[in-house]
Formats: C-alpha cells, sequence, structure tokens
C-alpha cells in the first residue's frame, strides 16, 4: 500500500492493523470454504466408485456442519476481542 508523504503515521499504522484484521478474517473464511467442500467430493467419487447416492448427502451434512463451526468461531473470536478492546478503553 502507498501512502502520501504527508499522512500521518498514526493513520498509517491503523490502516496497516485493518488490512491485516481483514486478510486474517479472509484467509480463514477460505480455509472453511476448502473444508466443506471436500467431504462433498470425497461422497460424490466413493458414490461414483459404488454406484450409489447415499454418500454425497453424508458430505453435504458434514459440509454444512464444517462451514457453519467454522463461521461460528470466527464470529465468537470478532466477539471476545471486541469485548477485551471495550474493556481497555
Amino acid at each position: 500500500m502507498h501512502l502520501p508523504s504527508n499522512s500521518d503515521p498514526k493513520i498509517a499504522e491503523e490502516t496497516r492493523k485493518a488490512t491485516s484484521i481483514g486478510l486474517n478474517v479472509f484467509s480463514k473464511v477460505i480455509a472453511i470454504l476448502i473444508l466443506s467442500v471436500l467431504p462433498v467430493a470425497a461422497g460424490y467419487y466413493i458414490d461414483r466408485w459404488l454406484a450409489w447416492w447415499f454418500f454425497v448427502f453424508v458430505g453435504i451434512l458434514l459440509s454444512v456442519v464444517i462451514a457453519l463451526s467454522g463461521l461460528l468461531g470466527i464470529a465468537k473470536q470478532a466477539n471476545l476481542e471486541l469485548v477485551k478492546k471495550t474493556k481497555k478503553s
């Protein structure tokens, strides 16, 4: 990120901190997305190999559980950080 030479260092520090937090959350969401796709893909290939359609549905249910638990974990962590930040003030 390029900052003008006359910018305030405190604003630049806050901008870097906000960008870092945003990238951290984005990487967690992408990891959850990848982890939730894997069970469906595995179920699809197992069902294709066995000529069934049972494991795809198990994979979908497992994916929903993984995605919800991961996203709720991110929300819980953000809430804890907010509470800690408000207690400091």
